[in-house]
C-alpha cells in the first residue's frame, strides 16, 4: 500500500472534529463585557479564531495559539450589529477544519430603561419632575426627548447628558395631553434608546374664562411614510379631541390632485392609508389635512 494511500485512510478516518459551541445564535452580548467563546475539537493544534459583523465574509481576528481548554474569553468590541458570528479554524497537519456559528447572535452597546415617567403619571404643565432611567455598558452620553402625541414627533429637553447620572430635573412644558411619552437615546447612535412603557399626562392649568374648557391647538402633527411614496401612503396624524378628518393633495401650483374624506377619527394617535396614488404623476406634492378645529400641511415626494 502506497504511502499516500495510507495518508488519505488517515485523513478520511482520524480527521478532528470541529463544532462551536458558544455563540451559536441568539446571544447578545454587550460591548466592554468578556464572553467565553467555546468548541469541541478532536485535536489540539494551531487555531484561529474570527468574527463578523456582517452575516459571512469580512472576518476579523479575534485569537490564534494553541489551547487544549478548548475555550476563549473575548473582551467584545465596540462593533454593535445583529448579524455577527464567530468563525473557529483548525489547522491539522497540512488540512484546515473549521465551523461557525449556526445563525446571527448580537453586540450591543449598551442598554437604557425609563423608569419615571413610565405610565400613568400626572404632571402639571410648568412644574418640575425627576426624570429617572438605568443604564448599563458604555454609553457615553444621552439626550432626553418628550412627546405628546404618542410619540408621533419629538421634542428636545436636554443633550450631552452623563447617563451615569440616572436622574434629570425637567421643568415640564406649557401643553396639555394625555397622551404623553419620554425618552432617551445615545446621543450619538439612536439604536440605543428606550421610552416611557404607557401614557402620562401633563396637564395645563390654563381654562378658558368663556366656556371654561382647554384651548385646543391649531395645529395638527402629522408625518407621511414612505417618503418617498410609491404607491400606498400611510399618513400618522395625532387629533387632540374625536373629530372628523379630510385630507387634500396639492402640487406645487396650488391645484387640488386629489380628496379624501375618510370621516371620524378618534382621540390620539392615528393612522390612514392613501392607496390609489398610482393615479398622480411623479413629483413633489402637499398634503393638507383638516378638522373642524386645526390643520396642517406637509411636502412628500412621488415616485413610480
Amino acid at each position: 500500500m502506497s504511502a499516500f494511500l495510507i495518508l488519505l485512510i488517515a485523513i478520511t478516518y482520524f480527521s478532528p472534529a470541529i463544532t462551536l459551541i458558544i455563540p451559536n445564535g441568539g446571544e447578545k452580548w454587550r460591548v466592554g463585557s468578556t464572553q467565553k467563546v467555546k468548541w469541541q475539537a478532536d485535536s489540539q493544534d494551531l487555531w484561529w479564531i474570527g468574527y463578523t459583523t456582517q452575516g459571512y465574509g469580512n472576518w476579523k481576528q479575534i485569537a490564534y495559539g494553541y489551547n487544549s481548554s478548548r475555550e476563549y474569553d473575548w473582551l467584545i468590541p465596540d462593533t454593535p450589529s445583529d448579524n455577527c458570528r464567530v468563525e473557529l479554524i483548525v489547522d491539522w497537519y497540512y488540512y484546515t477544519y473549521f465551523d461557525q456559528s449556526d445563525n446571527p447572535f448580537s453586540i450591543y452597546k449598551g442598554s437604557l430603561n425609563v423608569t419615571s415617567p413610565n405610565g400613568g403619571e400626572r404632571w402639571a404643565a410648568g412644574s418640575s419632575h425627576d426624570i429617572t432611567w438605568e443604564t448599563t455598558g458604555n454609553i457615553p452620553f444621552v439626550r432626553l426627548a418628550y412627546s405628546t402625541n404618542g410619540g408621533l414627533v419629538w421634542h428636545a429637553i436636554a443633550f450631552n447628558i452623563d447617563p451615569k447620572t440616572c436622574l434629570y430635573s425637567w421643568q415640564l412644558p406649557d401643553v396639555n395631553s394625555d397622551y404623553c411619552y419620554v425618552k432617551i437615546a445615545d446621543d450619538i447612535d439612536e439604536y440605543y434608546n428606550d421610552r416611557s412603557d404607557n401614557y402620562f399626562t401633563i396637564y395645563s392649568t390654563g381654562f378658558n374664562a368663556k366656556n371654561n374648557t382647554i384651548t385646543l391647538p391649531s395645529k395638527i402633527d402629522l408625518t407621511v411614510s414612505p417618503n418617498p411614496v410609491r404607491k400606498t401612503a400611510k399618513i400618522s396624524f395625532f387629533l387632540p379631541k374625536t373629530s372628523s378628518v379630510d385630507f387634500c393633495i396639492y402640487n406645487m401650483k396650488g391645484e387640488k390632485i386629489l380628496v379624501e374624506n375618510p370621516g371620524i377619527f378618534q382621540k390620539g394617535l392615528n393612522d390612514f392609508y392613501l392607496r390609489n396614488l398610482s393615479i398622480i404623476s411623479d413629483g413633489i406634492y402637499l398634503l393638507h389635512i383638516k378638522t373642524p378645529y386645526a390643520s396642517n400641511s406637509c411636502r412628500f415626494i412621488k415616485l413610480k
